[in-house]
């Protein structure tokens, strides 16, 4: 009860515990409190005596007579200092009282002692100081050295005691005497005759390494020093003039490093902003001429038709015989393009080229061409002519500046693609319009042919309905009746061939609603991300953390912002009810805790309650089972509809949500379960039940249908769109359940969701659970849990309007002034006012910010500039966010940087999987972006990364460790389930490995376990398994884990990727 009472953790001391056969064993016990701080509970770890022993018979350093052993307050022993002395734990006859043991007691225990301490006064004990080692007899009566460090363990105090005999600690001492007074004394007779012999072969080489030393420090670094000696002073002297030679290469070196690096980055500052091919062409040709000393270059540029462009040139006269294009392999500048490597022309003959000024004109000596090359691909040719050789340090600082190079100029024609294809894409929406126009004439022509097929088909029943009469009265008449039938036969062909129309126009019909089924689905995007900006910015200005609006503005903003959010509840309703009609709506199925439903909807609906005075209550009835399997998000969002809709149309009374099995007795409807395919004994229901205005009988069945309320006027008493019970009824049939009404005007209504108790989905259907793996299960070959799905990632994105590119440009970053030391932040995302946003907020927090329009350039921006972190949108012109992320971590140098998503796509498992850090759906909260911030800060900061291996072959798990670990890495070993889980458990770890195949449980279960928790759900987890999966099992280990890698040739390889 102490720790019930004042929620600090209470340690029970060591005791023999009947219930486990008399064990000895303490308990450590922590009151656990709720999400609004009240305890709830206790919960106890028993800590048996074993693990106690474990820790302290540990001799390591001890000798031969050394122990450690825990002293109570009482004097009894609660750990045995050998295996074999277990019986003295807690006994009578073997307490402790030696000297420091009684010090220790007074020190903590005697108020006496403790009040002469703080007087001054001098203790009488033997033992004077019991935080360092004294000399005492101990507990078996012979003399010992001894030290003991007091112990409290959440409240409850002891002693850890460590003692070794004093014979045998000071056996060593009085041998080592002796040995030092001897080699004493012969170093003493060997020191003086050596200084006297060789004193005089010292000082004067001394004295030149004296002056040299001078020297050197003055920076003359070409004088060094000359020494005969052979003994160590020469060695000294030799060592002084190579390092003088040292200092001078390093001098050299540091200087051409300079060298290389101021002209990167002049060279850079003159690539930067929006030139024209020929401004940008022309000043880079003109730096590299000045830098290297030059006298004559030109710059090539690759275009589409693989030709090389002449786009800048330094002192060069063009020439009629001369062309400004080569193809590849053409010339030297063809051929360099072709061997992607450069090519050197040394002793130029006199007729090749020549450099004119206004006084007269010289032939170059050496020529130069060289490739710049991006991603293997040459972009472009740099030709240049000298006087002078071409020095290794100009040869190093090309090969250092191609690269930047070659990715300006791909980045110049990238956007003139961007600027075809944007051409290309309006005249596609003018060609679309068109065609709508056509098909809805063509529908409008098909209705007025299915009515007059309608009223043929009536006809020609008639017409058959008197041909029988007139058949079996007229008998004579059958050469007339001949002659009708074959007409008749010719109406049936062509009745037929309509039909066959009215069928393909069908089907054209349905195909163009799925079309808009699908537009609609995939309009989040477009629809989410202005709605993004208009949220946060009117959330920011609602806020007025600067002070600087009125309260009318406020007002105003807060307006906006409510308006906003409405809009964005409606977007999410058609979005919800598109998915739903294109079959879009994917189930993720796993177990919920009824409980749980009912605690989320008393949290969410209770303020809105209390608003309305109305009573909100819960109720499950006994007999059901604690979870049900099926989709949460999906359940939680019907309850959330029906009970949203209660509380609208409910002025006085109560709302209740009622989880029962439905027996027949609580509704009409119930009767009529068996009908529709339910099972009462496996069914569970979700009934809400308000006493609100009631529905009338006409419209029960109306409410259901899209865009239908019981009152659609536009008058009407309570707002919404309609579409709130569409959706449900969509969502229930895709859950297998079943949405059934009751209601009587005037008195309430009753909204009741029938589901199966356990709703496998389609991967459970087929394939079982796996089974357990074999402790000793061979290792396979290797494999990968999945592979990207390369259509979707080459997928070209919707491309977006030259004002938006304009507006993208025209955002500063910190790209001129960042560091490799500073603390930055790549966002990728192609709307300007969120990119603005979260660059201001970038900033605000501390970081240097890069911005990026689109995923080439953000991709480009990572290699180079190396971020810290990178903030990520999925819908991006050109390349989608996906893309970029796969490209990301297959490139070792950007892999290790985190990503966090934010895009309106609801596609955060899917993120996540692929190793980013966190995701976020557009709109976001100001909190939220907070948030984001918080979460990059704690990853960068933390500079070690700690990885739990699950694994029970310790020698597998030796070699992961020893591919893995190192500075940055620090890894736990488990090797069962159960001490795996209350590792994760403890929230410290950034990944897990985990082999299936474990000897005290299967890993699935493992995984079951850790997905089912919150706390710990999103923790990454890889497979590392010497099982061959079949691709039903890779599908259900694919719901819990991150990727699976198969042991074998080059899985080792795999799991450091």
């Amino acid at each position: 009860m102490e720790a019930f009472e004042t929620g600090r953790p209470v340690f029970s001391d060591l005791e023999f515990y009947s219930p486990s056969n008399d064990t000895l064993a303490g308990f450590l016990i922590q009151a656990m409190v709720d999400e609004d701080g009240n305890r709830i509970g206790l919960m106890a770890f028993q800590i048996k005596q074993d693990k106690i022993n474990l820790i302290m018979q540990e001799r390591t350093g001890l000798g031969a007579t050394g122990e450690t052993y825990l002293v109570g307050k009482d004097f009894l022993m609660r750990s045995a200092p050998d295996p074999d002395k277990k019986a003295l734990i807690l006994a009578e006859k073997a307490k402790v009282e030696t000297d420091i043991i009684k010090a220790w007691h007074r020190t903590h225990f005697s108020r006496e002692y403790k009040g002469k301490i703080e007087k001054g006064e001098k203790a009488s004990e033997k033992v004077h100081n019991v935080a360092e080692v004294n000399k005492y007899i101990g507990r078996n009566g012979v003399p010992v050295l001894g030290f003991i460090n007091h112990l409290e363990i959440a409240g409850v105090p002891m002693a850890v005691v460590a003692e070794i005999e004093q014979k045998e600690a000071f056996a060593s001492t009085r041998w080592l005497r002796a040995i030092v007074f001897s080699l004493l004394s012969a170093t003493v007779v060997l020191v003086v005759y050596i200084a006297f012999v060789i004193s005089r072969d010292i000082v004067r080489p001394i004295k030149k390494l004296s002056v040299g030393a001078k020297r050197v420090a003055m920076g003359q670094l070409d004088h060094e020093i000359e020494v005969k000696s052979k003994n160590e002073i020469g060695e000294l002297a030799d060592s002084f003039n190579d390092m003088l030679h040292n200092l001078r290469q390093t001098t050299e070196k540091n200087e051409a490093h300079n060298w290389l690096r101021t002209g990167q980055t002049e060279l850079n500052v003159k690539m930067q902003g929006e030139q024209d091919i020929g401004t940008l062409g022309g000043n880079i040709i003109s730096y590299l001429a000045e830098y290297l000393n030059v006298q004559i270059g030109a710059l090539y540029m690759a275009v589409e038709d693989g030709r090389l462009k002449l786009i800048g040139s330094y002192a060069y006269t063009r020439r009629v015989d001369l062309s400004s294009e080569f193809l590849a392999g053409e010339g030297l500048v063809g051929q360099a393009a072709i061997e992607k490597k450069h090519i050197l022309v040394t002793n130029c003959p006199a007729n090749y080229i020549s450099i004119y000024s206004g006084l007269g004109e010289a032939i170059p000596k050496n020529i130069l061409v060289f490739p710049l090359i991006l991603n293997n691909t040459v972009k472009g040719i740099v030709e240049l002519g000298a006087f002078d050789e071409f020095t290794d340090s100009h040869m190093t600082f090309l090969e250092e500046v191609a690269e930047g190079i070659a990715i300006t100029l791909n980045s110049f024609m990238s956007r003139n693609r961007t600027n075809s294809l944007l051409e290309q894409t309006r005249r596609q929406a003018e060609e679309l319009q068109t065609r709508e126009e056509e098909l809805r004439q063509t529908n409008e022509e098909l209705e007025e042919h299915t009515k007059a097929l309608k009223e043929s088909e009536s006809r020609l029943q008639t017409q058959q309905e008197e041909l029988r009469q007139t058949n079996e009265e007229l008998e004579e008449q059958s050469q007339r009746l001949e002659e009708q039938k074959k007409d008749t036969e010719k109406k049936n062909r062509e009745l037929k061939i309509a039909q066959r129309l009215i069928e393909e126009k069908a089907r054209e019909v349905e195909l163009s609603s799925k079309y808009k089924s699908e537009f609609l689905a995939n309009m989040s995007h477009e629809l989410r991300t202005p709605l993004n900006s208009i949220l946060l910015l009117s959330k920011l200005l609602a806020d007025n953390n600067d002070g600087n609006l009125t309260e009318d503005d406020v007002e105003s903003a807060n307006a906006i912002h409510s308006s906003g959010t409405d809009l964005l509840e409606l977007i999410s309703d058609v979005l919800d009810l598109s998915k739903v009609e294109a079959g879009k709506i994917e189930l993720h199925i796993e177990d919920m805790v009824l409980q749980d439903l009912c605690d989320t909807m008393k949290r969410s609906f209770q303020p809105l309650a209390t608003e309305k005075g109305l009573g909100l209550n819960m109720d499950i009835t006994d007999g059901l089972p604690a979870h049900v399997r099926t989709d949460r998000q999906r359940i939680e969002q019907i309850v959330k509809n029906f009970i949203s809709n209660a509380f609208k149309f409910t002025k006085e009374g109560s709302v209740t949500l009622r989880i029962s099995r439905p027996d027949g007795r609580q509704s009409n409807d119930e009767a009529n379960l068996p009908e529709s395919g339910f099972d009462p004994a496996k069914t569970i229901s979700f009934s809400v039940i308000d006493t609100g205005v009631g529905i009338p009988e006409e419209k029960q069945k109306l409410i259901f249908e899209e865009f239908q309320q019981a009152d659609g006027t536009t008058s009407r008493k309570y707002g919404g769109t309609g579409l709130g019970l569409s959706i449900s009824k969509g969502l229930a049939n895709l859950l297998g359940g079943e949405i059934r009404v009751e209601s009587v005007q005037g008195k309430g209504s009753t909204f009741t969701l029938y589901l199966p108790e356990t709703l496998k989905s389609e991967v459970e259907t087929k394939e079982t659970s796996l089974e357990p793996l074999p402790v000793n299960q061979p290792a396979c070959r290797t494999d990968r849990e999945t592979e990207s799905d390369i259509s979707l990632l080459e997928k070209k994105q919707p491309e977006v309007s030259a004002d938006r590119i304009k507006a993208l440009e025209a955002i500063e970053d910190d790209r001129k002034t960042i560091s490799p030391e500073d603390k930055s932040v790549l966002i990728i995302e192609d709307d300007p006012r969120f990119l603005k946003i979260l660059r201001d907020l970038s900033r605000e927090r501390g970081f240097k910010c890069l911005v990026a329009g689109e995923g080439e350039t953000g991709l480009q921006f990572a290699q180079y500039y190396k971020p810290s972190a990178i903030i990520l949108d999925i819908g991006l012109p050109g390349i989608s966010g996906w893309a970029v992320m796969v490209r990301l971590k297959e490139n070792p140098a950007t892999r290790h940087i985190p990503v966090h998503f934010i895009s309106a796509a609801d596609k955060e498992l899917d993120a996540m999987k692929m190793g980013a850090v966190d995701y976020l759906t557009k709109p976001v909260s100001p909190e939220a972006l907070e948030q984001v911030y918080d979460k990059l800060n704690k990853m960068i900061s933390k500079s070690v990364k700690d990885l739990l291996v699950v694994e029970d072959n310790t020698d597998q798990a030796e070699a992961i460790a020893k591919i893995i670990g190192n500075g940055d890495v620090r890894i736990t070993v488990a090797s069962t389930v159960g001490e795996a889980y209350d590792q994760v458990l403890s929230g410290k770890y950034d990944c897990m490995i985990l082999d299936l195949g474990l000897s005290d449980m299967s890993g699935v279960e493992l995984l079951d376990k850790i997905r089912n928790n919150e706390d710990v759900s999103r923790l990454p987890i890889i497979i590392y398994t010497g099982r061959e999966l079949t691709e039903q099992q890779r599908k259900i280990i694919g719901k819990y884990a991150d990727s699976t890698i198969i042991k074998g040739a080059g899985s080792q390889q795999k799991l450091l990727d």
